[in-house]
């Protein structure tokens, strides 16, 4: 039996790719939720922006609070059927 390799977030293995996407969400207030797409995997626990990543999206918190819970269904569900963890026998689910 193999060892089960950690993951982060919605699935992220660095061992496999650094290529991630990063949600800056700030607890309170009203400042926007920021996404970030990264091409590196700074070592441990916690992540760092660096220069080189690319802001892809910002959006209000209002509008975040809105799609948040989808979005969170939808990435478990694809990281589910990744790990073979869902009871199908398909690849990814289209968003």
């Amino acid at each position: 039996m193999s060892a089960k390799q950690k993951t982060y977030g919605f699935g992220v293995d660095p061992a496999l790719s650094t290529n991630h996407f990063y949600v800056v969400a700030p607890p309170a207030g009203n400042e926007p939720v920021q996404i970030y797409e990264r091409y590196g995997w700074t070592d441990g626990e916690e992540q760092v922006l660096e220069r080189s990543d690319i802001l892809r999206l910002e959006i209000s918190k209002h509008k975040w609070n809105l799609v948040r819970g989808d979005l969170t269904s939808e990435f478990n569900g694809r990281k589910a059927i990744r790990q073979g963890n869902d009871g199908s026998l398909v690849g990814y689910r289209r968003l």
